[in-house]
């Protein structure tokens, strides 16, 4: 995928224009406006369990990560998520694989 320039200013029916023409998949660009319970999974075989995400050039920083697990494990330090990821968790956009929403 080509490397991405957002937009600030509040926007976000710019942005979300911006990010559909960029041809991300329809699922990133949901998960980046909508606040649910959602997954993914990285190339590196890290599944990452959030609530909401938001897009910054090339990369998507996901906030009130819930889990960080790797072959089933809790791989996140400490063995807690909310005392090291409070600002966010970064990721490489090209690096998501896959996204699953949760149910209700």
């Amino acid at each position: 995928m080509s490397k991405l320039v957002y937009t600030t200013g509040g926007d976000d029916g710019a942005l979300e224009q911006e990010l559909r023409d960029s041809g991300r998949p329809e699922q990133l660009i949901h998960v980046c406006f909508d606040a649910w319970d959602f997954i993914i999974g990285l190339r590196c075989g890290t599944v990452v369990q959030f609530e909401h995400a938001e897009p910054h050039g090339g990369w998507v920083t996901l906030r009130n990560v819930v889990s960080l697990r790797r072959d089933g494990k809790d791989i996140s330090p400490s063995g807690s998520v909310a005392t090291w990821a409070q600002r966010g968790f970064a990721v490489r956009a090209d690096e998501i694989v896959w996204i699953a929403e949760g149910s209700s």
